[in-house]
């Protein structure tokens, strides 16, 4: 399972433009770092997740958000409290 928000994808776009081809990265919101390959067309995790760079764009424009990275998509982590009727979000 993969959870970025804008703290970890802005350093990947930052690396893009450096032109680099391999940056860390922390697929858990800063509790472990992996190396990622920067490609041309996105980030490629080392278990095989790929984003495109408009995913981490997106990403990294969300500033009061957290993503989970699933089967190429991502989705914002959030959720729908029954008993409360409050919607809750990373």
């Amino acid at each position: 399972m993969i959870v970025l928000s804008h703290y970890q994808a802005g350093p990947l776009l930052e690396a893009r433009r450096r032109g680099e081809t391999v940056a860390v990265a922390s697929p858990d919101l800063n509790l472990t770092t992996v190396e990622v390959i920067l490609e041309e067309g996105g980030v490629l995790f080392p278990g095989g997740e790929r984003l495109s760079w408009e995913q981490v764009e997106q990403i990294a424009g969300a500033e009061n958000k957290c993503f989970l990275v699933e089967e190429g998509d991502i989705r914002e982590i959030r959720t729908f409290s029954e008993v409360t009727g409050w919607v809750r979000s990373l």
